[in-house]
């Protein structure tokens, strides 16, 4: 049975608790409410948008190691280019040309987030320098699976990477090349 002494006491720690809960601020520097974020910014497009919604409807529910597995020889000194574009079924993407010039290795980071490896993908590596036209293929792989890790020499002044999906499911695909002194 409950006392009006105990109901009391009950709303009065309540108040107290939901008081100081209000009076406490955050600390650091998080963005509020309206303010961007780029942790909220999954398709690094510089807006967090119905896009970003679409990704992460995607990945709902799922659950593992927070940390990518990455591994890059050298010291990666400067994220050049990054992207994560949605692809639907035997969809393309390539990338405008990535300055490269005064580095001595590049490396290109793929991630196909599909719910199963993908049996047909393609990626392929070109290379120009800046005052010719033409473009030349440094590589090509086919059916790599689900994520891809590859460090090159500095083959010239700029690069782009062309990634294809396959038949069989849409993917989102995040691109990364670092630069390496």
């Amino acid at each position: 049975m409950v006392t009006k002494k105990g109901l009391v006491i009950a709303v009065l720690a309540t108040f107290c608790l939901t008081s100081m809960l209000f009076m406490i601020r955050p600390i650091g520097s998080n963005p509020g409410i309206g303010e961007y974020d780029p942790w909220n910014d999954l398709n690094s497009d510089g807006a967090v948008d119905i896009y970003d919604a679409i990704n992460l409807a995607g990945t709902y529910g799922t659950s593992g190691d927070p940390t990518k597995n990455v591994t890059i020889a050298g010291h990666a000194n400067k994220l050049a280019f990054t992207v994560s574009t949605f692809l639907d079924t035997n969809g393309a993407y390539a990338t405008e040309w990535i300055p490269i010039d005064g580095y001595s290795k590049v490396t290109v980071c793929i991630d196909f987030n599909e719910p199963v490896p993908p049996i047909i993908n393609y990626y392929t590596l070109c290379t120009a320098r800046y005052n010719w036209t033409a473009s030349f293929v440094v590589d090509q792989i086919a059916n790599f699976g689900n994520s891809l890790v590859k460090t090159y020499d500095v083959p010239n002044q700029q690069i782009y990477v062309e990634i294809q999906n396959g038949p069989t499911y849409p993917a989102t695909v995040t691109i990364d090349v670092y630069l390496i002194p």
